[in-house]
């Protein structure tokens, strides 16, 4: 039989009997209350906290695993850039075994042509399965009618761009373009010598310099995007116009495509013998870890 006092409801009185017979005393109840309370609003921090992060755009920053202290200075600049803009999580690596983690990889100042293992082949393959690469500078790579100089740097996307010519300050102006990626009154700041790039077939122009030379090129690469920028970002800091196209052109190549462009023949071809290259480095790998195992095994008479 249910008991009420004289000021009680009965939902009063159910709650009074609940607190009592499950918990005791109302200290305890009132405990539990709390700590309920925390654990859901930690809960929903973590929710939402999540739910952020997975919004925000991975950049990956390649700092360099050679003796240049000018890729990791390249590297610092682009990143300090970024970092001003919250819709980028950006970290920095060394090692092309992880690049697929990142929405976008930025290379500046590193001829990757000409590196090993499968650096190039592993950035091909990471574009064309969707990524986005920007390279800047000696990044872009030389054209093959340079192969005869010494200090030759294959491109890793000659249809798209290749390094052209130095030039000398010259002004930059923003070229309109079917990607949209357009800044009407760009200010690139001192830009310094730089790279001019050479246009390939299916690169589309979106910065030229004051001789019609242009000077930044984007494409479409299989299910993915490239980027080449010729002037590598100065060390006296950078317009808040560049900044804001710098912006533009990262969340652009992270973009996922509404519909992938056809894949030209000859693009597909490139794609297909740097899988053969891959394949072939990761067989003759695993060939001599064999080898070395039983060389092993026969010594110790196993």
């Amino acid at each position: 039989m249910m008991i009420m006092r004289k000021t009680d409801t009965v939902n009063d009185e159910i709650k009074r009997r609940w607190k009592k017979e499950l918990f005791f005393s109302g200290n305890n109840f009132n405990s539990l209350n709390f700590y309920a309370i925390r654990l859901v609003s930690f809960f929903l921090v973590y929710v939402i906290s999540l739910s952020v992060y997975a919004d925000k755009i991975k950049v990956g920053i390649f700092t360099g695993n050679e003796a240049s202290s000018d890729v990791s200075a390249y590297a610092s600049r682009m990143c300090n850039l970024l970092k001003e803009y919250d819709q980028f999580e950006i970290k920095s690596f060394s090692t092309f075994d992880i690049i697929s983690q990142y929405d976008v990889i930025f290379l500046s100042g590193t001829k990757v042509g000409i590196q090993s293992p499968c650096w190039k082949e592993r950035i091909i393959m990471y574009t064309a399965n969707g990524g986005a690469t920007i390279l800047m500078g000696a990044s872009t790579g030389f054209p093959i009618s340079w192969a005869d100089r010494i200090d030759y740097c294959p491109p890793l996307f000659e249809e798209i761009f290749a390094h052209s010519a130095w030039c000398d300050n010259h002004s930059f102006a923003s070229s309109k373009n079917e990607y949209n990626i357009f800044e009407e009154n760009l200010n690139w700041g001192s830009s310094g010598r730089y790279e001019t790039l050479n246009k390939g077939k299916y690169g589309v122009i979106l910065v030229r310099d004051s001789k019609n030379m242009p000077i930044v090129i984007a494409g479409a690469f299989g299910k993915g995007k490239v980027v080449g920028i010729g002037p590598i970002l100065n060390s006296g800091g950078q317009t808040e116009s560049l900044k804001k196209y710098m912006q533009d052109i990262f969340v652009w190549a992270a973009t996922p495509w509404t519909q992938t462009p056809a894949l030209p023949t000859e693009i597909e071809e490139y794609i297909k013998n740097a899988q053969l290259k891959i394949d072939k480095t990761k067989n003759a790998a695993v060939a001599n870890k064999d080898s070395f195992l039983k060389k092993i095994n026969e010594a110790s008479g196993n």
